[in-house]
């Protein structure tokens, strides 16, 4: 695993009904994607 430093975090606040219901939640959230290269 690369040091934290190493992982980009980026959060994405998630509003479409249509996505929600897709993902069988009740309401808005955050998804939170990591960006990161193992060497």
């Amino acid at each position: 695993m690369p040091p934290r430093d190493g992982l980009i975090a980026d959060p994405v606040k998630v509003t479409d009904r249509e996505i929600i219901a897709q993902r069988n939640l009740e309401g808005e959230h955050t998804e939170v994607c990591f960006d990161f290269t193992r060497v």
